[in-house]
């Protein structure tokens, strides 16, 4: 046998060892793909949607939303009526002249007790100059326990699947409210996602925070 002959026998073999490689190779890849797209399968079915649905848990903002003129919780001043005590004043003609309800002394009472904290039916004394708050004017009943959130309107995902409606911080904090309260406060307001909002709600001991007002900034 000739070196020349040889030399084509062995390139001969070399090449049916790497076709016979490559198909072993191709086989290989196939079986790998076949066993992911089982498993990505198995895990959806069970329930497990973390691989095939992004999570929206967290995303508390539109992206495409405007930047607010103001973010977080609301001065005391900003959105509830300040009343300076006059000469001859008690908690219930406040009550009647500036609430036009004397019901309505418990809320003057609650919002005022931190900075006095002896105001009381029982002790209603009160001192010409004194400052106190009032319910804002557009709020007609509460508690008493009024806190105020600024933000961009989001809808919210939470872990179960449900959705909600709220007031977004930006930094992760914020408010929920549902779509009844939007349409009963916010007037004939267009509801659209990312609008800048301030929303008034009522919170404090044993009592279920709601709603209070919705207003655009």
């Amino acid at each position: 046998m000739t070196t020349i002959k040889f030399c084509e026998m062995l390139k001969q073999v070399k090449k049916k060892q790497t076709n016979k490689l490559l198909r072993l190779l191709y086989g290989v890849v196939v079986i790998v793909g076949l066993f992911a797209a089982y498993s990505l399968g198995m895990q959806g079915k069970n329930g497990d949607k973390s691989l095939l649905t992004p999570d929206t848990s967290t995303n508390l903002t539109n992206s495409t939303s405007p930047i607010c003129k103001r973010y977080g919780p609301v001065e005391r001043d900003e959105y509830l009526t300040v009343y300076i005590v006059k000469r001859g004043n008690t908690l219930l003609s406040i009550a009647k002249t500036e609430l036009k309800d004397v019901s309505r002394v418990n809320e003057i009472i609650t919002m005022n007790q931190e900075q006095f904290p002896q105001l009381s039916l029982n002790s209603p004394f009160l001192e010409q100059g004194w400052k106190l708050y009032l319910p804002p004017k557009n709020i007609t009943n509460s508690n008493g326990y009024i806190f105020a959130l600024r933000g961009n309107v989001h809808l919210d995902t939470l872990s179960n699947g449900q959705q909600i409606w709220g007031v977004s911080e930006r930094t992760g904090g914020g408010g929920s409210f549902s779509l009844e309260e939007w349409k009963k406060y916010s007037g004939s307001k267009e509801f659209l996602e990312g609008s800048c909002v301030t929303v008034i709600y009522q919170g404090g001991p044993g009592s279920d925070h709601k709603v209070l007002s919705i207003l655009f900034q």
